[in-house]
């Protein structure tokens, strides 16, 4: 879409030297509430010249500690907040430098240490100065964020979002039969292109929600908005055999980037790769992708009344939107057995210490995906064995006695669906 393509180039200048928390397979997966983000969290912004200084040491302290430190202290429900110090603007360049951020950041600490300001004290670092030649305006990494010009709320929040370990909100757009993530495509997230609070996936990640739904059979759901401390879950996350999809209730009045009218409110809808599929069948590679027109209704939101549908798997319906909240029904669709999985060679071998193991690829499922696998040796019970990574899953069951025997994998759907099964005959001798 043009929007998109012009956002990016208009955007580019907020690149983050931030990496990849644990890949972008493995990111999805690590969502479980990091904590990064809690307490008091400790802020020296120092701000370096050659000579000119864009804001002064007051205005600097009033973007860093009143305003991000408000949203800070806002978006977290009150778990984390900044607190710290400005350093009067330090004379530390004899001239306009080049840009290199890793040395503009040791001339900073050098300066800053001779003002008598110890770095110990402190958990992150804001470097402010004039503008030089750099493709960005700012950039977030490890404990440190870049502050290229002018400091505003809405760039420092994003780069020390960098810092504690948020990538960008992305969007995934669609045109001409094509689709592709577009950077920084959320209109939405501090971590994108918008202004406003983050998003349920960045919120997750941080820790600061902790209450997401992830429904295993049909049924209603009360999802709370995100941008207030709620006791219903704020996040509704449902796991298919390429993708995971989190629903999030927003509601907060942002004027649109670059516009003047106003973001529509209502649910959202964002993706990410699941992470028990093997990478060659992921459809998103990189979590946290906003669809910015799920419905094809030409907005973002699902309205009261409106149903989102992964064909072949699930369908989520907007029943109401009252107050700070809303209903919502999920519904598996997926009718579609799994394939048997393929017991590996050798089938089975039996161990020293009388354990018997056995391995087999993950059976072919594209609907809901595999849930987990029963595994039964003869005519012993079961044994469930979940599907939760995308290398080939295994077992270790009891050593049988010596003689003929059977063992058989069968692979369970997330909505209930029974594969048939895969059996191999191995024979135990002897010693």
């Amino acid at each position: 879409m043009r929007r998109g393509l012009l956002l990016v180039t208009v955007l580019g200048c907020l690149a983050a030297l931030a990496p990849a928390p644990a890949g972008a397979h493995g990111f999805a997966s690590s969502v479980r509430g990091q904590g990064a983000f809690a307490g008091e969290q400790s802020v020296l912004v120092v701000p370096i010249t050659w000579g000119p200084q864009p804001q002064t040491v007051d205005e600097l302290r009033h973007v860093v500690f009143t305003e991000t430190g408000a949203f800070m202290r806002a978006s977290s429900f009150g778990r984390g907040w900044l607190a710290g110090d400005v350093t009067p603007w330090l004379v530390a360049l004899p001239s306009r430098p080049q840009c290199d951020a890793p040395a503009l950041a040791r001339i900073a600490d050098t300066a800053a240490a001779a003002a008598g300001f110890d770095p110990a004290r402190y958990d992150r670092f804001v470097y402010v100065f004039p503008r030089i030649d750099c493709g960005w305006s700012g950039l977030g990494s490890g404990e440190r964020a870049w502050i290229n010009g002018t400091a505003h709320r809405k760039l420092v929040a994003h780069e020390l979002g960098h810092t504690y370990g948020l990538a960008h909100a992305n969007s995934w757009e669609c045109a001409g039969g094509r689709c592709r993530s577009v950077e920084y495509g959320d209109p939405y997230s501090t971590m994108g292109f918008g202004n406003g609070d983050f998003n349920v996936f960045e919120k997750a990640f941080l820790g600061w929600v902790t209450n997401v739904a992830r429904p295993e059979d049909d049924g209603v759901f009360q999802l709370d908005r995100i941008e207030l401390p709620a006791s219903a879950a704020q996040g509704l996350v449902v796991t298919t055999a390429r993708t995971e999809y989190w629903f999030e209730l927003r509601l907060e009045q942002l004027r649109a980037p670059f516009g003047s009218w106003m973001l529509p409110t209502g649910v959202l809808v964002r993706v990410g790769p699941s992470t028990s599929a093997p990478l060659e069948t992921l459809v998103y590679h990189q979590p946290n992708l906003l669809l910015p027109d799920p419905l094809g209704a030409g907005r973002a939101p699902l309205f009261a009344g409106e149903t989102f549908r992964q064909r072949g798997a699930f369908e989520l319906t907007v029943l109401s939107q009252v107050g700070d909240g809303a209903q919502v029904r999920f519904r598996w669709t997926d009718t579609t057995r799994p394939r048997p999985p393929r017991i590996l060679e050798p089938a089975a071998r039996v161990g020293r210490a009388g354990a018997l193991f056995v391995t087999w690829d993950h059976a072919v499922e594209t609907g809901s995906g595999v849930a987990y696998y029963e595994v039964r040796l003869d005519r012993r019970a079961p044994v469930r064995v979940e599907s939760g990574v995308p290398v080939s899953p295994g077992t270790t069951l009891r050593k049988p006695p010596p003689g003929r025997h059977t063992v058989s994998v069968v692979a369970v759907d997330r909505a209930g669906n029974r594969g048939s099964a895969a059996t191999r005959r191995f024979v135990v001798r002897r010693r």
